[in-house]
């Protein structure tokens, strides 16, 4: 028996699928019941999976609307991936957004190609033995960094048929990522691939699930173990507010299908980033402390040579290494993403992210608050 109209989100209980489920959640789609993929794991159900998700929005404060568990498991369907196909198959109309990836930027290639690569082609292969008619938008979530080391004005609607070699990109995330993006485009799928940049918290509550990137690097710097900032003064560290990420796909499952199909969105600040000084001068007002001084991006590279870290102790060289891994996202003077195409098809409310000076102190206020989300509460 067919069922209603679905909205699919694979990874619903990580970092942007669960804002997106929020974001469907808060407002809703007319006629449309959201059903969340989730892999069972560590001796947990999907269902399991995402409660726990959804346990920690109510101790945040970011989601007051339900009242139990079990009124939000009535509101949000749970299958695990091995149902993806049958629940598919009995949709009368399906919209799949796939969030689902590793983000970890050391993996070994063929460990991030099994999840970012390999999972992709699965979910693909799903939608089309379920029945490609009945799935009207394939929304995949990438990243603006498959752009790897290019610089410059990074287009949208660029695409490079070249075979992109490793030494293009920065880690294994980027190249991976990069590479599940032709498999979309060579599907069938009415696909629509967005970019996000850095994805921090919530520009209304700072809230968020995790503490990554550029919360790794301020963290380091308050443990007083950094004592400069290797990035350069002028360079832009493209961030945006994962409410508006999920707000923007929220969006793009409104419009018709013919206006977004065969599209690609960044979700990026682009010139209107912040710079490090902005970025580490609202962390220091929420933690109390004076922003470190800047060093040009080289003195890093100096530090990493073989020759030095030979000097270092064990603890030195891990902290030199998470920041190589962060040193490409910390920003560039030499590239911007472009926007224009995702504020065409958004629209400039949906499609252009609110300016740093708008929600940066909340971001780390919240950090500071809650003790990198330690003590979270429903007064946050």
């Amino acid at each position: 028996m067919t069922d209603a109209k679905r909205i699919f989100i694979t990874g619903a209980n990580g970092f942007i699928g669960s804002e997106i489920l929020r974001a469907l959640r808060e407002r809703g789609i007319p006629g449309s019941r959201v059903v969340a993929v989730v892999r069972s794991k560590h001796g947990l159900s999907p269902r399991q999976r995402l409660d726990q998700v959804f346990s920690r929005w109510v101790r945040a404060g970011a989601e007051r609307h339900v009242a139990s568990l079990a009124q939000f498991g009535d509101a949000v369907e749970c299958i695990d991936w091995s149902e993806l196909r049958e629940v598919l198959g009995a949709a009368s109309e399906a919209s799949v957004i796939h969030c689902a990836a590793e983000t970890a930027f050391d993996l070994p290639i063929d460990e991030a190609r099994r999840i970012n690569v390999e999972l992709t082609r699965d979910v693909i292969k799903s939608i089309e033995s379920a029945g490609v008619n009945s799935v009207v938008r394939f929304i995949h979530v990438s990243t603006a960094y498959v752009s790897g080391k290019k610089c410059g004005l990074i287009m949208e609607d660029e695409v490079s048929a070249d075979v992109r070699a490793e030494s293009d990109f920065n880690n294994t995330y980027e190249q991976s990522k990069w590479e599940a993006e032709q498999i979309v485009r060579q599907s069938a799928l009415p696909w629509t691939i967005v970019r996000p940049a850095i994805v921090v918290g919530d520009s209304r509550s700072g809230f968020t699930l995790h503490f990554r990137v550029i919360y790794s690097v301020i963290r380091l710097w308050l443990r007083d173990v950094v004592p400069r900032a290797p990035v350069a003064r002028d360079a832009l560290i493209d961030i945006v507010p994962s409410n508006f990420v999920a707000s923007s796909i929220f969006r793009l499952c409104e419009l018709p299908p013919d206006r977004i199909t065969g599209r690609t969105l960044h979700l990026c600040s682009g010139a209107e980033a912040p710079g490090p000084v902005d970025v580490m001068a609202a962390a220091g007002r929420a933690f109390g402390r004076k922003p470190l001084p800047l060093s040009p991006p080289w003195v890093l590279q100096v530090l990493l040579s073989r020759p030095v870290m030979a000097l270092c102790n064990h603890s030195m060289r891990e902290i030199l290494t998470t920041l190589a891994w962060h040193v490409p996202y910390l920003g560039s003077r030499e590239r911007v993403f472009d926007t224009s195409v995702a504020k065409a098809v958004l629209g400039n409310e949906f499609g252009t992210s609110p300016g740093f000076d708008e929600y940066g102190d909340r971001l780390f206020d919240y950090c500071a608050k809650t003790s990198w989300g330690h003590r979270c509460s429903t007064s946050t």
